[in-house]
């Protein structure tokens, strides 16, 4: 099941707030969640973090940790683009096709790398749609330079 980083962001930026971080930190500590929390915590309860006990007094919702540090791990990771959308030319402004496939070039190859044109393809497949497009098109605008055989590519 795909997690997102939506309630982990909100809770970032609910942490902007002296008041709320007080509050969170009263909840995480495993404290009494005082009445003067209680207000507060009412975002850390509509992202999840945390959840109305019996008392009525929030309390923490350990499973939102690890829901928040998985979908953090996935957004950092090398591979983390196959839990979104990959890149469609057609999705694209017409003006944005170029500085886009510049981008995606210039993040599949670091300067000084060498690689076949399977490995470009495969690094390519992590982020757009049509391969071939991205790789012709980087070529055509000079971002990445080839042999003539095409046998081997790097950035220009």
């Amino acid at each position: 099941m795909h997690q997102s980083l939506c309630p982990t962001r909100s809770f970032v930026a609910m942490l902007r707030n002296p008041k709320i971080r007080r509050a969170v930190a009263a909840l995480l500590s495993g404290a009494d969640v005082g009445s003067e929390h209680h207000g507060p915590l009412k975002g850390a309860e509509s992202v999840g973090l945390a959840r109305s006990g019996d008392d009525g007094a929030p309390v923490l919702e350990e499973a939102f940790l690890a829901d928040a540090a998985a979908a953090l791990d996935r957004a950092v990771s090398p591979l983390a683009v196959l839990d979104g959308a990959r890149i469609a030319v057609p999705d694209l402004p017409l003006d944005a096709v170029d500085g886009t496939v510049r981008a995606v070039a210039e993040r599949v190859l670091s300067p000084g790398d060498r690689v076949s044109e399977a490995t470009l393809n495969d690094r390519l497949a992590l982020f757009v749609v049509d391969v071939a497009f991205f790789r012709r098109h980087a070529c055509d605008l000079g971002v990445l330079a080839r042999e003539a055989d095409g046998s081997a590519y790097w950035r220009a």
